[in-house]
């Protein structure tokens, strides 16, 4: 196992994930890598652009580790919804995120990439979205994020932001069968946070959620998650890894 330590040092604490990482409107007071660097005694590193997909989150992850030539860091990752795929746009350099809705409802796509994805949508939806697909896609983005931490020796943490993988059955699938079991053994790997299943369906049963931060994580939700967290570190998970 490579969970992180709380008896360790590390140079600092490079976190990744979409806006429930970053801290959204509310910034450092709702970011949980902010408060969990406090506990660990070490400097944060945020790299977490909003509404980030799964896959980018891992290229993010492996990007930045690939880049280091000291691997005195650890990392914490917040993955997010199943839903949201990446499209390269030309003028930006860069993937960017999206999900069918947000595509739809906003205007920040202004990008002749995201105005032949509207035209199309009814194919695009057919083509990329199918569920199965999505949660495939998470899933091989944890497995493989996973993987990469523990051959490099690097101490890390991660838990589901936003929905779980358990959420979606899809074991029936003809061309995507994940049985619940596999997914649950995903779940329980040391290095996964996973008390609470996911961020955003506990927190909404919770005293201390409000909507501060306009629906995310709000700061003093964040500081009792972190909390939590490290808790969790403390506690010298005994679990076996499986994969």
């Amino acid at each position: 196992t490579m969970l992180i330590s709380s008896n360790k040092s590390y140079s600092k604490l490079v976190t990744f994930g979409c806006s429930y990482t970053n801290g959204y409107m509310e910034e450092e007071k709702a970011q949980w890598g902010n408060y969990l660097s406090k506990h660990l005694n070490c400097p944060h590193l945020l790299l977490s652009p909003n509404a980030s997909s799964n896959y980018y989150i891992s290229n993010k992850v492996i990007n930045f580790c690939e880049s280091q030539k000291e691997k005195d860091f650890c990392i914490g990752i917040q993955w997010s919804e199943p839903s949201r795929r990446e499209v390269y746009v030309e003028k930006e350099n860069d993937y960017i995120a999206f999900n069918l809705s947000t595509l739809m409802l906003t205007d920040k796509f202004q990008f002749d990439e995201f105005y032949f994805l509207k035209k199309n949508l009814i194919t695009i939806d057919k083509m990329f979205f199918r569920m199965e697909e999505m949660i495939w896609r998470t899933i091989n983005s944890m497995l493989f994020t996973i993987s990469y931490l523990r051959d490099n020796d690097i101490d890390f943490i991660m838990f589901q932001g936003i929905n779980s993988i358990l959420d979606f059955d899809t074991d029936d699938s003809t061309t995507f069968p994940i049985s619940r079991e596999r997914k649950e053994n995903i779940l329980n790997q040391p290095e996964f946070f996973n008390e609470y299943v996911d961020m955003h369906t506990h927190m909404f049963g919770h005293h201390l959620f409000n909507q501060d931060n306009q629906g995310h994580p709000n700061s003093k939700y964040i500081q009792w998650w972190s909390s939590e967290m490290y808790n969790y570190i403390k506690g010298g998970v005994e679990k076996t890894p499986l994969i």
